[in-house]
Formats: structure tokens, C-alpha cells, sequence
């Protein structure tokens, strides 16, 4: 009951330190393609036109609403048109490159703050406990010439602790089995103790329990031959039976949506041109 208190007491604070980072990383992400296409366009002199393209550009970064009506208005279907060439911009590989790399930034940080959040409801005093936070993703070489319905593996993306304490190894890669199939499939939060039965492999010494969440959303799906995955996982660690109160509240709540609203939310200001395909081809 103490775990659900500070659970939902800290939730509104969680939120806000999420649009904050959100907020910045819709600036880093602005920022970054508006100097690419300046450099395509080579912008060393001001013209009517050349200001006219970045301001398009600019409200489709920033606006997801009025950023499609910009370009609509300024697109005549001509060779040439602004529009087309804005539309093409923002689908193009370097502008993938980008939103990929600063992505895997973003979700680094997303853990630290569930870190601390999870830290905080869990209120062990215990120096030889330790909790790890983290995302998965399918790796890149499964997109492409796939047939087989076996080995599909999945990578840790870009991880790393906040702090000077190493309280945590990296990750290892895993197959797309057990929870992890079990999760997407069920479209729940499994935690390992309560579904033992489910794992052919079980916690190391170090790791005593765990959940997993494979998020089922459509943009978070992918269709490989005869098979339907999830692009990202995510999990979390525990080392001994003081940090189970935190996985079984994250269950209770169904945590995996609160994961989902703030993906969500980032992806938000990506979607006036750069579509669900785009995005993932970004991650991997």
C-alpha cells in the first residue's frame, strides 16, 4: 500500500519532468534540421524564397496541425514546388539519421527518470540493492531478407547510468521469446515470478526478479514473414524480493501505458511528414 501511495502521488511530477524533456527534444530536433536544410540550400544569402521554405519548414517542425497546411498551401504539385520539396526533406535519410540519433538520446533519459521514480516508490534503505531500467530494440539486420521464424534477437539501445555509481551491467541482447513474446502477444506487463512458467530462461544470480513490457502499438509493430513483433521493449530489474512492491505496482497499473503516452508524446511533433515507417527505420 506504501509502494501505490508514492506511486500515485509522484505520477504528476513524472509527467511534468517528461514534457519538460520532451519539450527540449522537440527543440534539439528543430534546431538540428532546420541547419541540415540550410546547408542543403545553401544559405548564405536571404531571398523571398529561401525564407518562405523555412518558415514551412519551420511551422512543420513545430506544428503538427497547421504544418500539413502550410505545406499544402505552398505545394502546387510542380517540379520545384516548395511543398514537394519540403515533403521530401523531411523523409529523406538525413533527416532519419537525425531523429534516430537524437531518439536514442531521449530514451536515455526517459530512463533516468523512471529511475528516480522508481527509487523513490520502492524507499530501500538497503546499499546492496540495486534496480535497472531499460529499452530494447529489435536489431536492424532482422528488417531485411528475413525468413526464418526463429533467432530473432533484440539490442539494448544506448544505455548508460546516470551517476558515478556502476550499480548496474548492461544489459544483454535477448531472443524474441518468453516474456518478451508472451507480453507483446497478451499486450500485458509480465512480471518473471508470477509467470515462471512462461521463462526457459530465468533471472541471473545478480537480477532475482523482473518485468517486461512489450509495448503493443501499431507504430510500435513490425510484420516479419509469418510473424508480428514489437520494434521497442522495455524492462525492469530488481536484485532482491525488496524491489518486487515496485514491479507488482507498475503491473497493477499497467506502467506499459504510461511508456506508450510518452513515446506518444514524442512522436507527436514528428508526425506532420515523417510517418510510422520512417521512425522505425530511424531506431534501427
Amino acid at each position: 500500500m506504501n509502494a501505490i501511495q508514492k506511486y500515485v502521488h509522484g505520477l504528476t511530477d513524472l509527467h511534468k519532468q517528461v514534457d519538460e524533456l520532451i519539450d527540449s527534444y522537440q527543440t534539439a530536433i528543430t534546431i538540428e534540421v532546420m541547419d541540415l536544410y540550410k546547408r542543403q540550400i545553401n544559405y548564405n544569402s536571404i531571398n523571398r524564397r529561401k525564407i518562405k521554405k523555412l518558415s514551412a519548414l519551420s511551422d512543420a517542425l513545430y506544428d503538427r496541425k497547421t504544418g500539413p497546411i502550410l505545406i499544402d498551401a505552398v505545394n502546387d504539385n510542380k517540379p520545384g514546388s516548395i511543398g514537394i520539396e519540403i515533403e521530401e526533406f523531411l523523409y529523406s535519410d538525413k533527416v532519419n539519421a537525425v531523429v534516430g540519433r537524437i531518439f536514442e538520446a531521449y530514451l536515455n533519459e526517459l530512463n533516468n527518470i523512471y529511475k528516480l521514480f522508481f527509487l523513490n516508490i520502492i524507499g530501500s534503505t538497503d546499499p546492496k540493492f540495486k534496480l535497472r531500467v531499460h529499452f530494447r530494440m529489435i536489431e536492424s539486420k532482422y528488417l531485411t531478407n528475413y525468413s526464418s521464424s526463429t533467432g530473432i534477437k533484440y539490442k539494448p539501445i544506448n544505455w548508460k547510468t546516470s551517476g558515478s555509481d556502476e550499480y548496474a551491467c548492461e544489459p544483454s541482447g535477448l531472443d524474441y521469446g518468453d516474456l518478451l513474446k508472451e507480453s507483446f502477444d497478451s499486450g500485458n506487463a509480465l512480471i518473471f515470478t508470477a509467470n515462471a512458467n512462461q521463462v526457459k530462461i530465468g533471472p541471473n544470480k545478480r537480477w532475482k526478479d523482473f518485468i517486461t513490457i512489450s509495448l503493443k502499438k501499431n507504430w510500435n509493430t513490425l510484420i516479419l514473414a509469418n510473424l508480428v513483433l514489437p520494434v521497442l521493449t522495455f524492462g525492469v530489474s530488481v536484485t532482491d524480493e525488496s524491489g518486487q512492491s515496485l514491479l507488482k505496482v507498475l503491473e497493477l497499473f499497467d506502467f506499459s501505458e504510461i511508456v506508450s503516452m510518452h513515446l506518444d508524446q514524442y512522436r507527436s511533433f514528428l508526425d506532420t511528414r515523417i510517418n510510422d515507417i520512417s521512425f522505425i527505420s530511424a531506431l534501427t
